[in-house]
């Protein structure tokens, strides 16, 4: 159990305990957060920044795409009947190796706009060599082309990924130099993406580009908003068609803010110090009184009882006074209604004896006083003779009033303190007397039949007598012992209700003795369980 001064203790660690999640809950809702917007907002800046980058170089190549598809000579060789790659001079002139390397470009298609391609060249930068472009990228401006959908007209630059290489793509209509004319072809031009691009466009930022590919469809697009500040994001370009291609992993470093700071330990600390000790000197105060209070109330507990609070010193403390003077009107209350309720609940209402709640504790009493003396004990069941048609004839009145009479008769059989006389139920009533020989026993008989004749209550609708009588089973043991140990106490009952049983078989008005001298004189049921 804890102590009053331990719960200072507590309550002053309490204290402090809440004042530190106080902090700690404005830091976490208030500060902390309004730190995280700050940071989730410059993580979308910064993609942003990169997205802006992106959408830069897809401008720039797509640029280079349009001047050259829309250009006269373009136009012209476009619609010429030629095999793919011939060896023109619009070719030999516009596509060499050097010009490709200057401006970036890995792979050129162009095709009529009928799909049939005219060129489809690709420079490999490292060698210097030309070879004809990749066949998915040839098949991939045809398709488009021939089926009519040309999603490319209003997205003319994505980022693919190809025979697994990250690519840009733009497309260019194949216009007159002025932009006139019915459109002759596409013009697709491709700049290979590699580790270095992304490294490129990170330079100077506290930021790491992972591309990879075979995106989630969910995947969001990188131009879309950031929800919360993280480690890192993951946001896809889109295709030609909308769907994601390539996803972008952003890595921000260690850019989110530490949740707890220094000072924020340190506010904790100075506000905590002087309010600690005003309450500590607050409790100590008035430790002594609730100190002895709470050793009053435990002596109460243990004692099993309920006592007025008593000091040798007045309370200074005002509260401390209603306190007490309170638990004691309490007190005083409690210990009136408890000995109202435990004489109520152990006493017959209407006869003024005791109850047959109060019988079954007795019994196991008396029964234990049995095993250890050796004084010899009856119990004796009574029965009104033919009392309900009394109660038929004279009314429950005159019933009642003969219950009343009859218990305070039977009351006069058992005198002594370890006696008792009870109402065992309806017109029932249980004794329990000492007997020590066949002397007592025979006056104790007498002295029931003498002292309800002795009410003189008429009583002439019974086949007994003219006036009231009972009946009694008296299960008498003269000799109690150790052999007791092997039986219940409700076979004593059992064996005083056989008894009653016989006397009124045995034309009522009597009394019928069971003498109890081993276990087999009492019921079997009544054997203790082994």
């Amino acid at each position: 159990m804890i102590t009053i001064r331990m719960l200072s203790l507590w309550a002053t660690l309490l204290y402090l305990i809440l004042l530190f999640l106080g902090f700690l809950a404005v830091r976490i809702w208030w500060f902390y957060p309004q730190e995280l917007e700050i940071v989730r907002t410059y993580q979308e800046h910064e993609i942003r920044m990169i997205h802006r980058q992106l959408e830069q170089k897809s401008e720039h190549l797509l640029a280079f795409a349009v001047d050259y598809a829309r250009w006269d000579d373009t136009y012209e060789f476009v619609a010429q009947d030629l095999p793919m790659n011939a060896d023109h001079r619009y070719v030999r002139t516009n596509f060499i190796v050097d010009t490709m390397i200057n401006l970036d470009i890995q792979h050129v298609l162009l095709a009529n706009d009928q799909g049939e391609l005219r060129l489809s060249m690709r420079h490999l930068l490292d060698s210097g060599e030309i070879q004809r472009s990749l066949p998915s990228l040839e098949q991939w401006l045809t398709e488009q082309i021939r089926s009519g959908s040309l999603h490319f007209a209003a997205q003319p630059t994505s980022f693919q990924h190809i025979d697994g290489e990250t690519y840009i793509l733009a497309v260019a209509a194949v216009l007159r130099s002025d932009g006139s004319g019915d459109i002759r072809g596409y013009l697709l031009m491709v700049r290979r993406v590699d580790d270095s691009f992304w490294g490129a466009l990170s330079y100077g930022q506290h930021l790491k580009i992972i591309a990879s590919h075979n995106p989630p469809a969910n995947c969001q697009p990188l131009y879309s908003r950031l929800d919360a500040a993280q480690q890192q994001h993951q946001r896809c370009l889109m295709d030609v068609f909308g769907r994601p291609s390539i996803m972008l992993t952003f890595d921000h470093g260690s850019s989110l803010p530490p949740l707890f700071k220094p000072a924020v330990f340190g506010s904790f600390l100075v506000l905590a110090l002087l309010p600690s000790l005003l309450f500590f000197v607050f409790l100590k105060a008035i430790i002594t009184p609730i100190v002895h209070a709470t050793n009053h109330l435990r002596d109460n507990r243990r004692q099993g009882e309920f006592s007025p609070i008593r000091f040798s010193a007045p309370f200074k403390i005002k509260e401390l006074v209603e306190l007490k003077n309170s638990y004691n009107a309490v007190v005083q209350e409690i210990n009136r209604q408890k000995s109202q309720l435990l004489e109520m609940s152990n006493t017959d209402r209407l006869t003024g004896i005791h109850n047959r709640r109060y019988f079954d504790e007795a019994l196991l009493n008396t029964w234990q006083r049995l095993q250890r003396h050796s004084d010899g004990m009856a119990l004796v069941l009574c029965d009104i003779d033919y009392f309900k048609r009394f109660n038929d004839h004279y009314g429950h009145i005159a019933g009642d009033e003969a219950l009343r009479l009859v218990a305070q008769a039977l009351s006069n059989c058992a005198r002594r303190a370890d006696e008792l006389t009870a109402r065992y139920g309806g017109e029932e009533f249980i004794l329990i007397t000492y007997v020590r020989n066949h002397e007592e026993l025979f006056n104790l008989q007498q002295r029931i039949k003498d002292v309800i004749a002795q009410l003189h209550i008429s009583h002439g609708f019974s086949d007994a007598s003219d006036h009231l009588t009972l009946s009694a089973g008296i299960a008498w043991i003269p000799s109690p012992d150790r052999w007791l140990d092997s039986l219940q106490p409700q076979g004593w009952v059992e064996a005083a209700d056989q008894a009653l049983y016989e006397a009124k078989n045995s034309g009522r008005n009597r009394s019928v003795v069971r003498v109890i001298n081993s276990p087999a004189d009492c019921p079997a049921v009544s054997q203790a369980p082994q």
